[in-house]
């Protein structure tokens, strides 16, 4: 039997969120593909895609400009920790209190 190996450009959150999924619903509805992740998501993944050395690419990937197919599979909000007692812990915080705020 021959085996199908399609290559998926991944992102962290891809890697996270959507590969056990991608992997549980291959082995039911397709047990002969066999996949292989690739973390590099460089300026290259264009030009991989094109050229059929990468199938799909799941993550933020601006550099996918024109061209390929695109999907917006979610909406991501970010949210900001910090100890309790902090100078911005009594209300919302606001952009320009984060811009001022030290960071790690």
């Amino acid at each position: 039997m021959r085996h199908a190996h399609d290559n998926h450009g991944m992102t962290d959150i891809g890697e996270v969120v959507f590969l056990p999924a991608l992997v549980e619903r291959l082995s039911h509805e397709a047990p002969s593909v066999a996949l292989n992740t690739v973390r590099d998501t460089s300026d290259n993944l264009s030009n991989e895609m094109a050229e059929g050395r990468v199938d799909l690419a799941i993550g933020l990937l601006p550099q996918l400009n024109g061209g390929f197919y695109q999907r917006r599979l979610f909406d991501q909000r970010y949210v900001c920790l910090f100890r309790r007692g902090h100078i911005h812990d009594d209300g919302p915080l606001t952009l320009a209190a984060w811009r001022d705020a030290e960071h790690l």
